[in-house]
Parts: structure tokens; C-alpha cells; sequence
């Protein structure tokens, strides 16, 4: 077996352990777990696993130092650019913890995220019809929840034994509900192995217990988080010209986010679109740059992919002008500001292919910044505020 198809068993098998705090799994249970997947490090020249591991020095970490016993640790560090395989079981193993930028963890974070669910008031974390474990929507949303309270700067509260702050969603009762956190004993002794915070417990003051805990250590209580400072930046005015739209960006740039058979209309001719969108992410990368060096050379191409995108913006607005929730507000974390999101249907205009991202511009009139895929969409106009829409739907959005 070559070292290529050892380090994707080795990542495979990794999936199926609970990392500590630090992301560092145990040599024993490595190998325990090898075994299983018939895996013999022996028949591969090797004396000890930990000879084999050791032959990966850029893919793989080797600690003494975990605890709760001074046995070999090990994490993996680097994916293999060359699979996607591999990109795929390195996800799995990061999604066992959530680690809000090594201030605070969540450990399990399938079981926090799965309680959380259920004390908050009902809604749809996860894409399409079937139901996802992983709760992508609200993992993605309680990480970029705490990026925002961070650049707020005073929405989160800590003490010695405690941090807390505003989930932003709240229970059935519309009681706030709160991320708290306690304080990790073993960050005195090496602070720079070690998150300051672990999580303790969702819930709200009305809590038996962690209403206590909250009363007994904070005063006033956190606020959630906020994203706008007028109520004209959550509504798109339509009595401004359309937006302007950057080609470079919009089309060239973000080629990848139209749909395939927008792309083989317009440039199928010269490229296999569904071929190249099937490929893993760095063959396909490279591939996709072929495809934007071709366009710059292009512009009867881009002239004609711009003017349909024009099309179906005078539709959007058109659908604004009858109902204003079209328009569906979002913080773009890329500019620090509110922006807002109108659904571009490129194929058909009964169903939306992808979202343009618009700003209002000081001087007057919306430009377009970029364009997003519904999942993309979603995920960011969740942190403001659960899409009362008609076209942003979490259950009908399909991922590829």
C-alpha cells in the first residue's frame, strides 16, 4: 500500500475517534481503530505504529504531552491537496468539536447543537428534505454569531468561573437563550495548548439551574447580536436604478456558483461544464481557471451572460415592488455591513437559480457585490434574522 492510500486510512479511521479539546487522539485507540479497518502496519515494514506515523511528519502531530496519560497523541494537521477524499475525512474529524478562534469549544458538538435544537423554538437546521444529524445551518450559525459579538466588542460577559453570551435564538416562550460557558481548569498551566472556555449548557434564564448560575454571575445579561442601525437597511427601495454589476467579479470570478446548464448554454461549447464541476476541489480549481482566463478574452460571452443577469434582476425588483420580504437582508461579513439579497432565476422564472448580494452606495443606487449559491445565501441571511420568504427555503434547497 503506498503512502498516499495509508494516509487516507489513517484520516478514515481517525473520523470514527473523539479528539480532546486540542484535536490530538489517543496512538491506542489509532491503532485499535486501524485494526478495524483491517489495516496491518506490520505487512507495511513497519515495527510499531508509532514508526509509521512518524513517516508522516507534514500530515500528522505526535504530542506526549495530552492528557489524561503521557502515551503518544496524535492529530492530523495537513489534508492532501491532491483528494478530495481525504479533504472529506479531515471535515469529519473537525466536526466532533466546534472551536469559536481558540477563545472557547464545544466538545461533541452533534449533542450540543441536537439539545440546542430542541429547546429552541422550532425551525429547519439542515438542507432539503432529509434530515441532516449534523445540523449544518445552526453550526455555521453559532460560529458566526460569536465573529460578530467579537467585533461588536462588549456583548460577552466573563468572569472568573464563567462567559456567557446571547445565542440569539430563543425558546419556545420567546426566553432568550444562552451559549454558557465554564472556565477550563487547564488553561492556567499552558495557555497556549488550551481554550480558555468550554461550553457547560444551552438555556435560558428561566432554567432551573443555569438561571441561577446566570443571576449569580452577570448582571445585566448579554444582548444579542445586532447587524443593522436602521430599519431602511433592511428593505430594498425600489424607486432606485437597477444595480451595477462588476463582470470580473460576478461572472468571471464566481463562474463556479451559476448553474450547470446556465454555463453549458452559454459556454459548453468550449469546455465540458459538467465534467469539470465533478472533479475534486484542486483539479477542479484548475480546471475553473482555464474557464476565467478563457472569458477575459471573451466578451461577447460575458456581454451575453451580464444581459441575462439583467433580465432576471428586473424581475427580482419587479418581485420587490409586490412584496418588499423579497428582498431578504444579510450582514456581509466581507465589508462589515448590512447588504441585502434579491433571487436571480436564470433558467426559468418560476424557480431562483442563485442570490445577488446588493449595498446600498452612499451616493445613491445599489451595486451588486457578488453572487451566492441558496446554501450560501442562507447560511448568511440566518445570522440576522430566520427568511420569512418565498424563495430562500432551507427544506427546498438541494445540495450538490
Amino acid at each position: 500500500m503506498n503512502k498516499q492510500d495509508i494516509l487516507k486510512l489513517i484520516i478514515k479511521s481517525s473520523s470514527t475517534i473523539q479528539a480532546n479539546q486540542n484535536g490530538y487522539i489517543s496512538v491506542a485507540q489509532l491503532g485499535a481503530s486501524l485494526v478495524r479497518n483491517n489495516f496491518d502496519y506490520s505487512q507495511n515494514g513497519y515495527k510499531k505504529l508509532i514508526d509509521l506515523l512518524n513517516d508522516f511528519k507534514t500530515e500528522i502531530e505526535i504530542s506526549i504531552n495530552e492528557v489524561p496519560s503521557k502515551l503518544p497523541y496524535v492529530k492530523i494537521t495537513q489534508p492532501v491537496s491532491t483528494s478530495g477524499e481525504i479533504i472529506c475525512n479531515l471535515n469529519q474529524v473537525r466536526v466532533k468539536n466546534l472551536d469559536f478562534d481558540g477563545w472557547g469549544i464545544i466538545f461533541d458538538i452533534k449533542t450540543k447543537l441536537r439539545a440546542l435544537k430542541n429547546i429552541a423554538l422550532n425551525e429547519q437546521w439542515n438542507y432539503g428534505e432529509t434530515e441532516d444529524e449534523n445540523l449544518p445551518i445552526l453550526e455555521n450559525y453559532l460560529l458566526f454569531t460569536y465573529k460578530r459579538l467579537r467585533l461588536e466588542g462588549n456583548k460577552m460577559k466573563f468572569n472568573n468561573e464563567y462567559a456567557v453570551f446571547d445565542t440569539g435564538l430563543v425558546n419556545k416562550r420567546y426566553d432568550s437563550i444562552y451559549a454558557i460557558f465554564s472556565k477550563n481548569s487547564n488553561f492556567e498551566k499552558d495557555k497556549s495548548k488550551y481554550h480558555e472556555w468550554v461550553l457547560s449548557a444551552f438555556a435560558p434564564e428561566t432554567d432551573r439551574y443555569w438561571g441561577l448560575i446566570l443571576g449569580n454571575n452577570f448582571n445585566p445579561l448579554p444582548t444579542r447580536a445586532n447587524y443593522f442601525s436602521s430599519a431602511d437597511q433592511m428593505y430594498y427601495d425600489t424607486n432606485q436604478q437597477p444595480p451595477t454589476l462588476s463582470d470580473d467579479h460576478i461572472i468571471i470570478d464566481n463562474i463556479d456558483r451559476f448553474p450547470i446548464e446556465f454555463l453549458e448554454q452559454h459556454i459548453g461549447t468550449e469546455f465540458d461544464i459538467r465534467y469539470i464541476l465533478s472533479l475534486p476541489v484542486q483539479e477542479k480549481e484548475v480546471e475553473l481557471d482555464l474557464i476565467r482566463k478563457f472569458l477575459k478574452k471573451q466578451d461577447r460571452i460575458v456581454i451575453n451572460m451580464r444581459n441575462r443577469l439583467k433580465d432576471s434582476i428586473e424581475v427580482a425588483v419587479k418581485r420587490v415592488s409586490w412584496n418588499f420580504k423579497t428582498a431578504i437582508p444579510l450582514f456581509y461579513f466581507k465589508s462589515n455591513s448590512m447588504s441585502l439579497l434579491l433571487p436571480l432565476a436564470l433558467l426559468d422564472d418560476n424557480k431562483v437559480d442563485i442570490a445577488l448580494v446588493v449595498a446600498k452606495m452612499n451616493a445613491g443606487g445599489y451595486r451588486g457585490m457578488t453572487i451566492l449559491t441558496l446554501e450560501q445565501a442562507y447560511t448568511s441571511a440566518r445570522l440576522v434574522s430566520r427568511p420569512d420568504s418565498d424563495w430562500l427555503i432551507a427544506k427546498e434547497i438541494v445540495l450538490e
